[in-house]
């Protein structure tokens, strides 16, 4: 089980008819099979290892830090944890939703560049705090505490995805300090 094939699940009961392929292409894991994939097995090619690791390491660090501000302001462990993947799912699926229509209307403009899901972008971490507040809001004691630790930590969520994004291998030791910032 990775962060990829968790997402794939959730986004799945949202949408039945995505294809493993089409969170993939969205994820910038074009060429992988998500559900079978391991980064660290022998003989994988390492630039799809470390373009897989990163994605796995950034939903991780987007997944907990919202699920930690919702315990922080009032929620349980387990039900932050759930509605902070409720929160990721419905934005992700959104995206691939917005890619598969652009992706229709862009075989009619020849234009066939698919927009992938980025979550060290700003625009796509604040869609993630707004969904999150939503699904979070009716099971904290503090809506405002819950604001202001989601706003808080969209800056934080940004800053450690794009030190993951300098990672250039899985194992030298700047790399290996950039997926440890998850931890």
């Amino acid at each position: 089980v990775t962060p990829a094939t968790t997402l794939f699940v959730e986004v799945k009961e949202k949408n039945p008819e995505i294809k493993t392929t089409e969170l993939a292409s969205a994820l910038g894991l074009e060429d992988i099979n998500i559900l079978e994939f391991n980064p660290f097995s022998s003989g994988v090619d390492p630039e799809k290892a470390l373009t897989a690791e990163k994605v796995s390491s950034q939903i991780i660090t987007t997944l907990t830090s919202i699920s930690a501000a919702g315990e922080g302001a009032g929620a349980s462990q387990e039900v932050a944890y759930e509605k902070a993947l409720e929160a990721v799912t419905s934005v992700v699926s959104a995206k691939i939703q917005s890619n598969v229509s652009d992706d229709s209307s862009a075989i009619n403009n020849n234009n066939n560049e698919t927009k992938n899901i980025d979550f060290s972008d700003n625009s796509l971490l604040s869609e993630v705090s707004v969904a999150a507040k939503n699904e979070l809001s009716s099971v904290v004691v503090s809506e405002d505490a819950l604001n202001k630790v989601l706003d808080d930590s969209v800056g934080a969520i940004k800053n450690v995805n794009q030190k993951i994004d300098t990672a250039t291998n899985l194992t030298d030791k700047e790399s290996v300090a950039a997926f440890t910032v998850t931890s």
